[in-house]
């Protein structure tokens, strides 16, 4: 549980948790093999809108993925099973400046939903590795969410 989580397997987790599937399976990054165990999950991520990579045409296999890149997946998969928020609260962590511009959208909404919270002291902690005890939690109150 205190081991850094794959990107491939945050994909993998919240398209089975969320029941994400696509027909269309045509690979489009150049590192995920179409034979791999993943390659279905994170092209059903792809097609469902949810994820993008991270550039040059790669998703970015075997690599930990960062906190703030996990909070945009699970927010991304939320907005596709029609979470929306009307008022988001603007996040206050005292490192609030090292989140992406990218990810701030789905750590406030995250926030406002109670999903994500600071560390003790009052850090996001954005461009750390998420550990998969972490991504578990986090995984867990989505899901939470959506049964209501």
């Amino acid at each position: 549980p205190m081991n850094n989580l794959k990107r491939e397997e945050s994909a993998k987790i919240i398209a089975s948790a969320l029941n994400i599937k696509s027909d269309n399976n045509q690979n489009i990054f150049g590192d995920v093999a179409s034979d791999a165990w993943y390659h279905d999950y994170v092209m059903a991520m792809y097609n469902a809108g949810i994820i993008n990579g991270i550039g040059n045409g790669n998703f970015g296999v075997g690599q930990d993925i960062v906190r703030q890149d996990a909070f945009c997946m699970i927010y991304g998969a939320l907005k596709h099973n029609g979470i929306t928020l009307e008022q988001i609260t603007q996040s206050a962590f005292n490192d609030s400046a090292e989140i992406a511009s990218y990810a701030t959208d789905a750590v406030n909404a995250l926030c406002s939903l109670g999903i994500v919270n600071g560390d003790t002291q009052g850090n996001l902690n954005p461009t750390s590795m998420i550990t998969r005890a972490e991504f578990s939690k986090v995984i867990y109150m989505a899901l939470e969410i959506l049964e209501k």
